[in-house]
């Protein structure tokens, strides 16, 4: 049971710092379906036209939508599996999945008054 539960830990650890790689944004195909957060929260989907050290691109609309690294909080690839299991379940699982995520800076202190 205890090896079971540190074989989970260390695949949940994995796939985590899977996802805060940038460089595992390179290694999709050009056209994949896409949803990028930005910091603000603002969410957009389209699909990939490029992605560079700095800055990935993504067709919306026709348009080139351009974002800088520095400005994006998730990018979730359109998971093709996704959309037979949520015709079956529902809501339950989404349909995206998590291919990165910016790494957490460190935590300020509130202002006090």
């Amino acid at each position: 049971m205890t090896r079971c539960i540190a074989a989970i830990a260390a695949l949940s650890l994995f796939q985590l710092q899977a996802a805060q790689d940038w460089a595992g944004l390179r290694a999709l195909a050009k056209g994949s379906s896409l949803e990028v957060r930005r910091e603000d929260k603002e969410t957009f989907r389209g699909t990939l036209s490029s992605v560079s050290e700095n800055q990935l691109i993504l067709a919306t609309n026709g348009r080139a939508q351009r974002f800088g690294r520095s400005t994006i909080r998730t990018v979730k690839v359109k998971s093709d599996s996704g959309l037979r299991r949520n015709a079956l379940i529902g809501w339950l699982i989404p349909g995206y999945k998590t291919v990165y995520e910016a790494p957490k800076g460190p935590k300020t202190a509130g202002r006090r008054r």
